[in-house]
């Protein structure tokens, strides 16, 4: 937050208090009013809405910078040893507060902009600035003190724009954070210009003016209150994403299949239906059912059962592309759908399931089974999934019906179907063509 460092009387001091509306007492009065509302009401949203991003650095800032301003327009330099001590004391809070900003406004991003390591550079700053008030040089101590608000200030300003990335509900946010940084910003080189002219003694008045404690306090407040929007605006935005994330982990969890973490139907179905709004090509969809898995139960138990679907699943997995859907349609079914340009495409993919599935036994216990499955097949525009889910599942009772371990084509009748029992041609054909595109996107969680 803005320092406007405290004005050194050129006058002779006195000791009087200067009791007009923006100095001495009353400015501190009012600084002492906007850093208790501001931490009031940041305090209070944070109790209304759990943990936020840069809230302990915010307050630690706020309350360096203005407790700190507070006693500076108060006391005056060199008028006693205690005064002179709290000076210097304040001087180095006013250092601290523009690190601290920063390091709120890094965490207000989340992440989206990398952070300066500036610990080092801070500390310093700090010898330096007490190595100067130990000389007693005072003009030296505010242009140490100014110019590091003026660099950090300044940066904080250019990296507002990062805001942009979490600001979709407040769009001014971005401008709003890059003000908020460029009045302490301009206000530090106001007093590096000041002290620059008073060695010539050629400061002006109005720059005498625009530095003093009194338009400080009315500057800590505008200041004041564009932080504490900044920082409530950041934290409404980060509190939606959560409650987004949220939303969208609880719907992916009623879209996938507890034992398998596969897609279930209505997560299925859920996604053609969306794709189908806005896709409009080709796709090959494949039903599979696991032949003779009450056996299985029966024999080892439905804990086995249940592994041997989870390895399954695994292996679908394996098999497919990046960007083709998964699915266990209920029971030992399970539903692949890719897309793709040609049936045949369709029916390499089979052979390939087929073979990753039956072409190595599974653990059982102590024991090794061997399981194939069964696959029916369809082919056609993705705005007719519905259709072709029941095609696919029609043709996987015609492979049940004609002898199991089978896949049935398109087209193909109950006589006509294909058994497969060995190796085919190497598997290979358009699936390897990366122009078939990812349609659906992601890869499907793991099991």
């Amino acid at each position: 937050m803005l320092d406007l460092a405290h004005h050194r009387d050129h006058s002779s001091y006195k000791g009087q208090m200067n009791w007009d509306p923006v100095s001495g007492a009353n400015a501190a009065v009012w600084l002492a009013i906007v850093l208790g509302l501001q931490i009031a009401i940041v305090l209070l949203y944070r109790w209304a809405n759990g943990v936020l991003p840069g809230l302990r650095p915010f307050l630690a800032g706020s309350v360096c910078s203005l407790a700190s301003s507070m006693a500076l327009v108060i006391v005056r330099d060199g008028a006693s040893a205690w005064q002179s001590a709290i000076s210097t004391a304040c001087g180095v809070l006013l250092i601290v507060a523009p690190w601290l900003l920063y390091r709120a406004f890094h965490a207000m991003q989340r992440g989206h902009v990398p952070a300066l390591a500036l610990r080092t550079p801070l500390m310093l700053v700090l010898l330096v600035y007490l190595a100067c008030a130990r000389s007693g040089d005072l003009a030296a101590r505010e242009l140490v003190s100014e110019g590091w608000r003026v660099g950090i200030f300044g940066w904080t300003a250019w990296q507002a724009q990062y805001f942009r990335r979490v600001s979709q509900r407040h769009p001014a946010l971005p401008a709003v954070a890059m003000l908020a940084s460029l009045f302490p910003a301009l206000g530090a080189s106001a007093h590096i210009a000041r002290v620059v002219l008073d060695v010539f003694e050629r400061s002006p008045g109005w720059l005498t003016l625009l530095t003093s404690s009194g338009t400080g306090a009315v500057l800590h407040a505008v200041v004041g209150t564009l932080l504490t929007f900044v920082f409530m605006a950041a934290a409404t935005c980060a509190i939606r994403d959560r409650y987004l994330e949220e939303a969208r982990t609880f719907a992916d969890q009623a879209e996938r299949d507890p034992l398998t973490n596969l897609l279930n139907r209505r997560g299925l179905e859920q996604r053609l239906q969306r794709l189908g709004d806005t896709h409009h090509r080709t796709i090959g969809v494949l039903v599979l059912d696991v032949d003779y898995f009450k056996s299985i139960n029966d024999r080892f138990g439905h804990l086995v059962g249940d592994q041997v679907l989870q390895t399954i699943a695994l292996r679908l997995l394996a098999t497919v592309r990046p960007g083709d859907l998964v699915c266990r349609f209920g029971g030992e079914e399970f539903v692949v759908v890719v897309p793709c340009r040609d049936p045949e495409d369709v029916h390499v993919m089979a052979t390939r399931l087929r073979h990753a599935i039956g072409g190595e036994a599974f653990q059982a216990a102590d024991q090794f089974a061997s399981i194939t499955i069964s696959i029916g097949l369809a082919f056609g525009a993705l705005d007719d999934s519905d259709a072709l889910l029941r095609d696919a599942d029609e043709r996987v009772l015609q492979a049940k019906h004609v002898g199991r371990n089978t896949i049935v084509l398109p087209g193909d009748g109950r006589a006509g179907a294909r058994v497969h029992t060995g190796d085919s041609q190497p598997l290979r054909d358009a699936f390897e063509d990366e122009s078939t595109g990812d349609l659906f996107g992601v890869n499907e969680a793991p099991v």
